[in-house]
């Protein structure tokens, strides 16, 4: 745990867990990239000194803020069984899951009941789709095939080992654009019809001894927020944006 409380005239050290997640997260650019950085910026301006803790993956990521060895992590959506362990921040960004699949499967489909029965599909472990996707897989028994690493999932898609890939707009495209072959990347498509609108947040361990304390200063850091993602949010309260979540503190 690295959160220091010295006094208020020094910024409050904050350790924020993260994996790599194009384009919101980059290990390679300088901050995290600019998905990363507005957030880390504005905690800086509501008084912490935050600093990022880069992990192989959101599973390390999410265990390490589970038991308080970091104090917070980032780019998580909203999901009740986590709530049993977190307290999750207001919204500070809206995502858009689609469904990416091969040109060569047509089949037409207007909802996720349509799709029972047409997988498998390709999902990355410790990865929440929403609530719509969750309950629908539950619902319809859907064939799920798991990778610990989301560079993975698309190749599955091409060899033809799943039939469709859920995930954020821009995140599959970016994986992509990253890891599928180049003269194989023409074969991908997406219905464009979003099967979940989401919102991300920070997470606290509700174990963490300075959880409340976190979690009203990085509350704070998000109403700072004053950007065309801030200004996306039509729900800017956890309540409106987590329906499902009851957070009490």
């Amino acid at each position: 745990m690295s959160i220091m409380w010295i006094s208020s005239a020094v910024a409050q050290t904050v350790s924020v867990a993260i994996a790599e997640w194009p384009p919101y997260a980059v290990k390679s650019l300088e901050d995290g990239g600019k998905y990363t950085k507005r957030v880390i910026d504005s905690l800086k301006s509501a008084g912490f000194k935050a600093h990022l803790v880069w992990h192989d993956n959101w599973l390390t990521a999410y265990n390490r803020t589970q038991v308080a060895k970091d104090d917070a992590s980032i780019f998580w959506v909203c999901n009740p069984e986590r709530a049993d362990h977190f307290y999750y921040s207001n919204p500070f960004q809206v995502i858009q899951t689609v469904m990416f699949h091969l040109k060569s499967n047509n089949y037409q489909w207007n909802n996720l009941s349509d799709l029972k029965g047409r997988g498998p599909f390709g999902i990355t472990t410790a990865y929440y789709y929403g609530d719509n996707f969750s309950e629908a897989a539950k619902k319809y028994n859907f064939n799920l095939r798991e990778v610990r690493r989301e560079s993975l999932v698309f190749n599955l898609l091409i060899y033809g080992r799943v039939n469709y890939v859920p995930t954020d707009i821009l995140n599959g495209l970016e994986l992509i654009e990253r890891h599928v072959p180049k003269e194989s990347q023409s074969y991908i498509t997406y219905n464009p019809k979003p099967i979940e609108v989401g919102y991300l947040h920070l997470i606290i361990a509700k174990s963490h001894p300075q959880a409340k304390i976190i979690l009203n200063g990085i509350n704070k850091a998000i109403a700072l927020l004053d950007d065309k993602y801030a200004k996306q949010l039509a729900l800017k309260s956890l309540k409106d944006s987590c329906p499902t979540i009851e957070q009490a503190l």
